[in-house]
């Protein structure tokens, strides 16, 4: 029986006009988030790929009895490594060096 009137109480304060602004908002700021997020992982894609991999990595190893959250961390500080490495040496391609 709570929990009905609890999602009646949460119903009538969406219907609200203070709410409904808010969440059109917080659906705009999400959105421009998302895409910006894609945007910097389509223009750094060496530290994308380096990272995800690294997320990968550290999901399996974190398994580990002990010690698996030490090396879990240890494998996404390296996956980022990597991954900037990746990115300063297509940087030093593109300028010549």
């Amino acid at each position: 029986m709570r929990l009905r009137e609890s999602k009646k109480k949460v119903h009538e304060l969406i219907k609200r006009a203070r709410v409904k602004p808010m969440l059109r908002l917080l659906r705009l700021m999400a959105k421009r988030f998302i895409k910006a997020a894609i945007g910097f992982a389509r223009k750094h894609r060496g530290f994308t790929e380096a990272m995800i991999l690294g997320m990968i990595a550290a999901g399996i190893v974190s398994y580990v009895p002990g010690i698996g959250n030490a090396l879990a961390v240890s494998v996404m500080a390296a996956a980022a490594v990597v991954g900037i490495s990746r990115e300063v040496k297509e940087a030093a391609q593109t300028c010549g060096l």
